[in-house]
């Protein structure tokens, strides 16, 4: 093989001669990739290993540019004007792209990439187009649940602080807001940049419950 997309143009055949590759085991995996027809673009991109293009990237990324042609043409500008881009993942995406150019051309051959379905989002909504970082253990709402939700309101989930984030949300249960409990090394960088002029609002999760409504 000389490339992913050779991959789904293996038979069975190939692989019988391979050491302790027995005929079911064979045909389980052709079927396996086989059954890797149809994707969504934000899986194919995640999957291309492009360095710090990870699955929050790629949704945020696919929210701007539903299909990897209008990614492939998007200027450097473009990119890194969007929330929870920038500059380096910018020309991460558009030198990992270039390189990956023949490849993916080829894989396209084999892979019907799935449009990504735009939510429709309020735009006026307190979440929108804004970075939310969880910390501690949540009380009512398990924190991928809670994630969803801000990425139903058009926010965006990365998983670390940095000094674009929005909102740093404490659980409630043995919060350090509350009274309760230590203060998480996230709580500590968020106080950190706040002291040195940072714009990240620390908030319960029972706030953040509020905002959601």
């Amino acid at each position: 093989m000389h490339n992913i997309a050779d991959l789904y143009a293996l038979k069975e055949e190939a692989l019988l001669p391979l050491e302790r590759m027995g005929k079911t085991l064979a045909k389980k995996l052709v079927n396996q990739v086989q059954s890797r027809r149809q994707m969504h673009l934000s899986t194919f991109l995640t999957a291309l290993g492009i360095s710090e293009v990870g699955p929050t990237v790629a949704d945020i990324l696919v929210g701007r540019f539903d299909t990897i042609e209008k990614l492939q043409t998007a200027s450097f500008e473009e990119l890194s004007k969007l929330h929870g881009i920038g500059p380096s993942i910018a020309t991460s995406l558009i030198e990992g792209l270039h390189e990956m150019r023949h490849e993916i051309s080829k894989l396209l051959e084999y892979i019907e990439l799935i449009e990504h379905a735009k939510m429709q989002v309020d735009e006026s909504h307190i979440l929108f187009d804004k970075s939310v970082v969880f910390t501690g253990k949540m009380a009512t709402l398990e924190r991928k649940k809670a994630q969803e939700a801000v990425r139903t309101k058009g926010g965006h989930t990365p998983s670390s602080i940095t000094h674009t984030t929005d909102y740093l949300v404490v659980g409630d249960d043995g919060s350090a807001l509350l009274g309760a409990g230590q203060k998480s090394t996230k709580q500590k960088e968020a106080e950190k940049l706040v002291k040195n002029g940072g714009q990240i609002k620390i908030i319960t999760e029972t706030d953040f419950l509020k905002m959601l409504s």
